[in-house]
């Protein structure tokens, strides 16, 4: 696990008891705090590991472990956003986007800001197909997200893009996101 001033970062999510949660950080400390993930067949032993006999899972999420024994998920940190010092998980504004009356589904990607090392991007489709402006956008999301969590770019497409899996295409997001920026500069 790791420390920050704001949040306590944990790096394994799989338990449910508060004897557990003692050995949860023992867990990330002895796996060095890592992100693991499970792209082949090779990495699943470093994914699910036996210790002491109780079977463990290391996902790659972060979150927070709050007083009360829940854990509030912030996403992997492969795709977090740093936007003047300051990360901005995209599942987090994804929510708040999709918490908008008309947006059906989004993605939230860093595009390279000179000013800030990253600005947040937004992709979203729509229900009914019509277009939402930048201001319509931010106004929505600063009522669930903080300020600077808040897209400075939006990109209104007719579908967002998913793998079968129905994950998130960040990669196809990234692109769309970095040639609008280019268009712009």
């Amino acid at each position: 696990r790791t420390a920050s001033a704001r949040n306590t970062v944990v790096h394994t999510i799989t338990f449910s008891r508060a004897a557990d949660q003692t050995r949860m950080r023992d867990v990330a400390a002895e796996t060095g705090g890592r992100h693991f993930h499970a792209d082949t067949a090779g990495d699943l032993a470093e994914v699910f590991r036996t210790i002491e006999g109780r079977l463990w899972t290391l996902s790659g999420d972060q979150g927070r472990l709050d007083a009360d024994g829940m854990i509030t998920l912030f996403g992997r940190g492969s795709t977090c956003i740093n936007t003047g010092g300051e990360k901005v998980f995209p599942e987090e504004v994804e929510e708040a986007l999709k918490a908008h009356e008309n947006i059906k589904d989004a993605l939230v990607v860093g595009v390279t800001d000179k000013r800030w090392g990253s600005k947040v991007c937004a992709v979203f489709n729509t229900i009914d197909g019509s277009e939402l402006s930048l201001e319509e956008v931010q106004a929505h999301c600063r009522k669930h997200v903080a300020g600077y969590k808040v897209p400075r770019l939006i990109l209104n497409s007719d579908v967002v893009e998913r793998f079968p899996s129905g994950k998130p295409d960040y990669k196809w997001a990234e692109k769309l996101c970095a040639d609008a920026t280019a268009a712009q500069a």
